[in-house]
């Protein structure tokens, strides 16, 4: 009979699975999520997340992008062989993609992701053209000015460094009923533009 410990094979971390499952679970961790919130979100056992995490075996397409979504971590960032971070991404708002939303309007697109990002600044006296509906929460924080919120029929006043959160299925529009400019940041949870 040997008395030499029975071990199991240690996955090498520089393997693609392994630098993978490590690059997730260091996500995971990161957004201070369970393997078990994560795993259920990803329709995968916690157990098979936690054979993925320590390079064990690998993971379909299908799943690989769920949990990318579900932590909201880039599927170029957890797939580079780069181990720097990209760099960051500096431009004018004023560069970025305008949606035409009204006369005195200035609605940019930030980012396409989601979460999505948008620019909004209105002239004194401007307000969207339109009021619109759409699935997902918004957020917006509000950086300049006193505009005033439409939800539904609903009108709400609000100023600089409050913050708006709201289900997007209710129609919602923006104006400007004061003589100063008003700008806000709009997170939105989906993209729709």
């Amino acid at each position: 009979m040997s008395t030499e410990p029975v071990t199991s094979p240690v996955p090498e971390l520089h393997s693609s699975q392994g630098v993978l499952g490590a690059r997730l679970a260091a996500v995971r961790r990161a957004r201070g999520l369970t393997r078990r919130e994560v795993a259920t979100a990803a329709g995968v056992s916690a157990s098979f997340l936690g054979m993925v995490e320590r390079g064990e075996t690998d993971l379909s397409l299908t799943r690989f992008t769920r949990l990318a979504d579900f932590l909201g971590a880039s599927v170029a960032d957890l797939l580079s062989d780069d181990p720097s971070p990209a760099p960051p991404d500096v431009r004018e708002i004023a560069s970025a993609q305008r949606v035409e939303r009204g006369a005195g309007v200035d609605y940019r697109i930030i980012r396409h992701d989601h979460p999505q990002l948008v620019a909004v600044t209105l002239a004194p006296g401007a307000e969207f053209a339109d009021v619109r509906s759409h699935r997902g929460e918004d957020i917006w924080i509000i950086t300049a000015g006193t505009p005033t919120f439409i939800y539904g029929t609903e009108r709400y006043t609000v100023g600089p460094g409050h913050s708006v959160s709201f289900p997007g299925v209710v129609e919602h529009g923006l104006a400007n009923h004061t003589d100063e400019p008003v700008s806000l940041i709009a997170v939105c949870s989906v993209s729709y533009w």
